[in-house]
Order: C-alpha cells, then structure tokens, then sequence
C-alpha cells in the first residue's frame, strides 16, 4: 500500500509455472464485511492437472503486525497459513482470532469461487506454536505480491524466521524475526499484477463474512497435486464492506473528511470573492496570494475525494 494513497479493494494476481504458491493480502475490515475469492488455473504440460487449495484468515488487533513487506515473504506467510494460532514477534496480545478452511482439490478447467467451509475460532497464542504441535511442510515456494531486494532495504534484506527458546515465560517458545545478510529466503520474481477486472462478479453466497473490526491477513495456497507438474494461476480477490465500498476501515473515514474539506474551501471561496469584488479598489497584493492559496487548497481536496471515491467504488 502506498503512502499516499488508499488501500484498493481489489487484488488480481497472476502467475505461471509454479509447483506451490501463497497469494496474501492485508488490509483493515469493519464487521460485517465480505471477502470473495475467485480462482482460474490451467497448465501447459496436462489439461487435466488439479490443484489444491486452502486459506486462512486472521485478525490481529496490532496493524503493526502486518506492516512492511517482509510479510509477503513465503517464509512467513507459510507460518501463517499452517500455523495461525502463532505470533511472529511480540505484540502485546494473548489471544488471536482466525479461520482456516481444509485444502479442497479443484480441476483446472473452470473458474472457481472459494465457499469457505470452516467458522472463526479463538485460541490463545503460542498454543499450537511449538515444533511438535504445529510445523509448516518442508516445501519451497513463492508468494505474491512480489517482494524483492529493493523493498527489503536495509537490515530487513535477510529477515527470517527462527525459533527463540528462552523466551519471558520460560516454558514457552516464540518465533522471532531475525535477520542475515543471505538473500536466499527472498520469493522468485513474478508476474506483473494484471488488473482485468472483468472475471470478478458481485458477491454470492460464496464469500467469507467478517465477525468483527479489525486488521486482517488473508493467505491463500494453492499446490500442484502431483509435484511433477506445474501450473499457471489467476486469482482474484474482492473485500467489500457492508454498505458496498470498497475502502478499508482505516480509510473510510477520509472520504467524507475530504468531501466536507472540499465544501468548506468552496464556501471561503466564494467568500473571498464576494469580498474582494466588494472593495476591488483598496485590495493589495498579498490579498491575491490568499485567493490563491484557497484555490490550491480546494483543488488539493478535490483530487483526493476523488481518488478516495473512485477507490471506493471499483475497488482499484
């Protein structure tokens, strides 16, 4: 997500010649809120190659969690996706709240829209994070959105996973970031992210609704059932708010906030106007310069509202 702008509402991934994937998008939800996820496969090598999927979504009540690009590393989002119950670092939180569905096996022969098969649970952190409990496969694999060595600057470069056995409790283990300056762990290189928004229908029946406010990982996987074929993906992803926008939650807000700034710097416009059409005769120069300066304030206001609104309706 950039700075400047909102975070989209839409994510439309491609990739090709992959054995395994994870697919990851975070972002902010109110309750209520819908998650629709579309997939399309196909393979170069046999027409009738089947895939098999799965997801996982969790909330975390620290955004500080999910912040930096390190979390589209495949490293992590395997942790995440075998593992939720875990808390890579420490956030001050005891339990976590998500839900992970079963792989199913689709053929990739048609569009595929994913209907979640499992409810949220609670459990308490670190419970099922200990290497007899819970333990990701030994499986390499890549991760969209494309993490490389230009956004993983400085110390975060070689950031992996690895677990700490002394940690406060004495009795519990914790995975913690770490860091070496090998670049061995960084995901290979993708395809550039089409945005052809024309495979994403409106909601169905199919999509995940969100029990409660909160910041949200969803990690999708998708594998090759059998490891000696690879396969080429499209995966379209939609989150959508109650009321039908498409901004997060940390957004949101902003959309009116820019409108009614927008109305306001119209309101002293016309203001100011009126008042130097009134007394044109004794104005100075500097009087001109605060015009001036309600105009670019008013434009500033406008270009924002309208992006936050063109976000909010398509998703992009």
């Amino acid at each position: 997500q950039s700075i400047a702008f909102p975070n989209q509402g839409k994510w439309s991934y491609t990739v090709a010649q992959r054995k395994c994937h994870y697919f990851e998008v975070n972002t902010a939800l109110y309750v209520n809120s819908s998650i629709s996820i579309k997939i399309s496969c196909d393979s170069q090598e046999d027409k009738d190659v089947s895939v098999k999927v799965g997801w996982t979504l969790r909330e975390t009540p620290c955004f500080e969690e999910y912040l930096g690009p390190e979390i589209a590393l495949p490293e992590y989002l395997k942790w995440y996706y075998y593992c939720p119950a875990i808390q890579i670092g420490d956030f001050g939180y005891d339990r976590v709240h998500y839900l992970k569905t079963n792989e199913i096996e689709i053929k990739c022969n048609q569009l595929k829209t994913l209907s979640p098969k499992a409810k949220f649970v609670t459990e308490m952190i670190n419970q099922n994070s200990t290497r007899t409990s819970c333990s990701p496969p030994d499986l390499t694999c890549s991760s969209s959105p494309e993490t490389t060595l230009l956004t993983l600057i400085g110390d975060n470069s070689g950031q992996q996973l690895v677990w700490d056995d002394t940690s406060s409790s004495g009795s519990q283990k914790q995975l913690k970031r770490s860091y070496s300056s090998s670049s061995e762990s960084l995901p290979t290189p993708l395809s550039r992210r089409r945005r052809d928004l024309s495979r994403m229908t409106s909601m169905s029946e199919n999509e995940i609704i969100v029990p409660n406010d909160g910041v949200y990982l969803l990690v999708v996987y998708i594998e090759s059932s059998d490891n000696s074929k690879l396969f080429n993906a499209e995966v379209d992803i939609e989150m959508m708010g109650q009321s039908g926008h498409h901004l997060s939650a940390i957004d949101w807000p902003l959309l009116p906030f820019y409108g009614v700034m927008c109305a306001v710097y119209v309101l002293f416009a016309f203001g100011w106007l009126f008042v130097s059409f009134s007394q044109w005769r004794d104005l100075l120069r500097i009087q001109f310069w605060i015009g001036g300066v309600i105009f670019l304030g008013m434009f500033e206001k406008a270009v924002f509202y309208a992006e936050y609104q063109s976000i909010n309706s398509t998703g992009v």
